[in-house]
């Protein structure tokens, strides 16, 4: 897969969410070079089994690395997502090693894990083999808060992970300091996010609202940019038009 080894080179990745239009031509959409993966979110968008599974196989046909970000670090809801064809997992507010050991677990089919072997579209990559699935699904951890940190080093010797991502928004709220993004405490947490993934080579990035923010963690050594998604995307040009009409004479 293309995206995995962009991952192991640390080259620059980009992302964007889809969380709440449940229609696959959307995936065509955004169907660009630009792209290399697209999240979906199931832990805050209104995206169900159903409604996700149509847009996953187009994902496949398209050959857009689809990954899915689980509502809870569960073995239903993290093993679930593979048999419905997600190329990888994004598993968001992880702080422990015990968690950690129940994503890979829940991710990898024996000897490696505990997964069990079905679904519809677990092989869609038309690689119908053990070794081939665990090797080539994705798992990507979200810290989010300041234990989410102090126990990266040891989460991240416990399994192949593929990037690290940081969820700036409750980080800040962990911190004391809610959405205050430039807030010294909350930089200071987050270059220690980037030291302990360079530390093990791995690909590290964030959510990011602003051109500026992407800008600012590139230049700190970010190499994953998550950003926006559907919703944002139509608030956004709707409101281009708005204002557009309202300056009219």
């Amino acid at each position: 897969m293309k995206l995995q080894q962009k991952l192991l080179n640390r080259e620059k990745t980009f992302a964007t969410t889809i969380s709440a239009l449940n229609w696959s031509g959307l995936i065509q959409v955004f169907h660009n070079e630009t792209l290399d993966f697209l999240i979906f979110d199931f832990e805050h968008g209104r995206l169900t089994a159903e409604s996700a599974e149509e847009m996953l196989r187009m994902c496949n046909v398209l050959k857009i690395p689809a990954i899915a970000r689980v509502q809870e670090i569960t073995y239903a809801y993290m093993s679930k997502v593979f048999d419905m064809g997600a190329d990888g997992i994004l598993v968001p507010r992880i702080e422990t090693l015990e968690q950690a050991q129940k994503v890979f677990d829940s991710i990898r089919m024996p000897p490696l894990g505990k997964k069990g072997c079905g679904g519809f579209s677990l092989f869609h990559d038309g690689q119908v083999s053990v070794d081939s699935f665990n090797q080539n699904r994705l798992v990507f951890l979200q810290i989010e808060s300041p234990l989410g940190i102090q126990n990266l080093e040891g989460m991240l010797s416990l399994g192949k992970v593929d990037g690290v991502i940081v969820g700036p928004n409750d980080m800040s709220i962990a911190m004391g300091n809610p959405f205050q993004f430039d807030h010294p405490k909350l930089i200071e947490g987050i270059e220690r996010v980037i030291e302990i993934s360079n530390s093990h080579k791995i690909s590290c990035g964030i959510y990011c609202d602003t051109p500026e923010e992407i800008r600012f963690w590139r230049s700190k050594g970010m190499n994953i940019f998550w950003a926006s998604g559907d919703l944002g995307f139509v608030k956004q040009a709707y409101g281009d038009l708005c204002k557009v009409i309202e300056e009219l004479e």
